[in-house]
């Protein structure tokens, strides 16, 4: 019964935050696709640390070309995760930002025995920490668990392709 409770609490919380999100979902679209790039770079690190190392014994100086690789593609991976973050964060605090401006309108527009009744800087308090939360969420929270999750999947991938027994090994102690 407490997962189809959170399932409608969530399903609530995404019908009501979606017409605020909708304008800024470009830049999350955006956003997470960069983060998508990141993780496939940051999976792509230890092939080119391998492929230098594999330079070195040969003996021909090709292990340049490959630590110079490294240093291209960690370039790549700063902009891309920063801009990443960037377009997340930016589009959080807008939406935050529309939110606020409606509950505000909706306060102050509710009648006079209203505010008489209840305390209006308990309320804002609670306003504004509940929107917080929300702009955490839809900042770095959903930018982390995005990363996290692309990250596990490509990694598993990438250990199955190098070893499939070793990998199978590791992924056992995944919960």
């Amino acid at each position: 019964m407490a997962d189809v409770e959170t399932d409608r609490s969530v399903l609530s919380f995404v019908r009501g935050i979606l017409p605020f999100a909708r304008p800024y979902l470009w830049k999350y679209t955006v956003g997470l696709s960069f983060g998508l790039l990141v993780q496939f770079g940051v999976i792509l690190g230890p092939y080119f640390i391998r492929r230098a190392i594999d330079a070195i014994g040969s003996g021909d100086g090709g292990y340049v070309y490959w630590a110079a690789g490294l240093i291209g593609l960690w370039a790549v991976i700063a902009v891309l995760s920063w801009a990443q973050r960037r377009l997340s964060v930016v589009a959080s605090r807008e939406i935050e930002y529309e939110i606020r401006r409606a509950l505000f309108h909706k306060l102050i527009h509710l009648d006079f025995y209203f505010h008489a009744r209840e305390r209006v800087g308990d309320l804002m308090n609670k306003l504004n920490t509940d929107l917080n939360a929300v702009r955490e969420f839809l900042g770095p929270g959903l930018n982390m668990g995005w990363r996290i999750a692309w990250f596990l999947l490509m990694a598993a991938v990438a250990m199955f392709l190098v070893n499939a027994t070793l990998a199978a090994w590791m992924l056992v102690a995944v919960p």
